[in-house]
């Protein structure tokens, strides 16, 4: 359990959940018109869109967690094993709609640096990497990452910033 949130890894019976999550808010049609009106943020678009098609379960290079609080599904993080020993990166941090301003975004990221280092341990592996690539125009992901000891290493394009957090697991 963290911060009322109870944790389970993905499995093939969670898609029909996970085809319903939605954590951004969809374009508002004024006047009914029919042409596709843009996302206020594109990128939590992006996130959705992948969490939707359950891309993440049953992947042998990564990992996706649920967590479940006392309505449901209200956050999704996943993150996949690079081919570098010790070396990840986070895909998913994604709170529900219905459960955002919760702490459950914050929850989730600890979550997945918990799971890493069981993960990286079992390898024999004791320090890590854990990469990040968050969009320009995210400052809250910026904000939170920043605050649970990432940095920034580098712009990652033209559209996402890298961040990078180093740890040191005890065996």
């Amino acid at each position: 359990m963290t911060r009322g949130l109870k944790w389970r890894e993905a499995d093939a019976g969670d898609k029909a959940v996970l085809q319903r999550f939605t954590c951004t808010e969809p374009p508002s049609r004024p006047g009914g018109r029919s042409r596709p009106l843009p996302y206020a943020r594109p990128y939590e678009r992006v996130v959705q869109t992948y969490i939707r098609t359950g891309r993440g379960i049953g992947d042998p290079a990564g990992r996706m967690f649920l967590g479940d609080d006392d309505h449901g599904l209200a956050a999704v993080g996943s993150f996949w094993i690079l081919d570098e020993p010790g070396a990840y990166k986070l895909r998913v941090v994604a709170v529900a709609l219905r459960a955002q301003h919760n702490g459950y975004g914050r929850a989730t990221l600890r979550y997945l640096v918990e799971q890493i280092g069981r993960h990286a341990l079992s390898t024999g592996c004791t320090d890590v990497d854990i990469f990040g690539s968050i969009h320009k125009d995210n400052s809250n992901s910026k904000r939170m990452c920043e605050a649970e000891g990432f940095a920034l290493l580098c712009p990652d394009g033209e559209e996402y910033d890298l961040y990078l957090r180093q740890v040191s697991f005890d065996a």
